[in-house]
């Protein structure tokens, strides 16, 4: 299918129809909330450079992928090599989501699970200060490199410097079904919400991209674990997974779903393909 996504980003104008597919979804199957809520994106400027400027990397590269996994994570591995870049949503569509035209004042955001700083550096344009969070050592490196403020946690609602402050804005980019213990997660950055809206007197919103159907795995070094917390999400379908999380998980610990939607989830290909793509939903979620 990439053969001929490179194909027609040659004709801009044939494009757009085609690519637009991996954005929508049978809003039928959709519970009357995700209806209401549920707002259209496409195929833009913001993925098209992605893809035109991320190519694949060589053979020479996923060798020393390979040999390195032997070693340390999937995750540090694609770190320590710059491989692996990813692509989830562009900085207008971002602004469009999170309607950021009503923030008069400047905003702070908390990037949790950055990874090499990718979409963080797409949106970092709408942000006075930005605090990245990372378990990798190797994403740590390339972060602070950006000249990103980061610090190494599993939980950062639980971090003393996390708690210290507040944030306009929190991103849980595919986060969810790669952390041991996403309700408890999902609690403690509900209460630094409820701190922001409470000194600030705005609410703070939270951006949540998950992958659909919902598959989760924790990496520790170079073995996968379960999570010792489990989202009840058991969807076969995009529509049927994004309906459970909403009603099993988001509901139930008090968010409200300000908006919908759903973004293809663009990563760096490599000697064997030329770029992977899996399904996102995002989810803005307030208290």
């Amino acid at each position: 299918w990439v053969n001929g996504i490179l194909e027609q980003l040659k004709n801009k104008e044939t494009s757009e129809g085609h690519l637009t597919k991996w954005y929508n979804c049978n809003q039928q199957k959709l519970i009357p909330l995700l209806q209401q809520t549920f707002l259209q994106l496409s195929f833009d400027d913001g993925a098209r450079q992605f893809l035109q400027e991320h190519p694949p990397v060589g053979l020479h590269i996923n060798l020393m992928y390979s040999f390195l996994t032997i070693f340390v994570s999937n995750t540090d591995a694609t770190g320590y090599l710059h491989m692996g870049q990813t692509h989830v949503i562009s900085a207008a569509q971002f602004s469009y989501l999170l309607n950021l035209d009503n923030f008069v004042r400047p905003l702070k955001l908390l990037d949790i699970g950055s990874g090499h700083g990718s979409i963080t550096d797409e949106i970092k344009g709408f942000f006075q200060d930005i605090l990245t969070t990372e378990v990798s050592s190797a994403m740590i490196s390339r972060l602070k490199s950006k000249g990103y403020r980061c610090l190494q946690t599993f939980d950062p609602g639980t971090s003393p410097e996390v708690l210290a402050e507040t944030f306009d804005i929190i991103c849980l980019f595919n986060v969810l079904d790669r952390c041991f213990r996403p309700w408890s997660l999902l609690k403690n950055l509900q209460n630094i919400m409820k701190k922001t809206e409470d000194i600030t007197g705005e609410k703070a919103k939270l951006l949540v991209a998950v992958v659909l159907p919902f598959d989760a795995y924790v990496e520790e070094g170079t073995i996968s674990s379960e999570p010792t917390e489990d989202l009840p999400v058991e969807g076969r379908t995009f529509e049927e997974s994004a309906n459970q999380l909403c009603l099993k998980v988001f509901l139930p610990l008090g968010f409200k779903v300000i908006a919908f939607s759903r973004v293809p989830y663009f990563s760096q290909g490599d000697f064997y393909h030329e770029y992977y793509l899996l399904n996102n939903a995002l989810f803005v979620l307030e208290v």
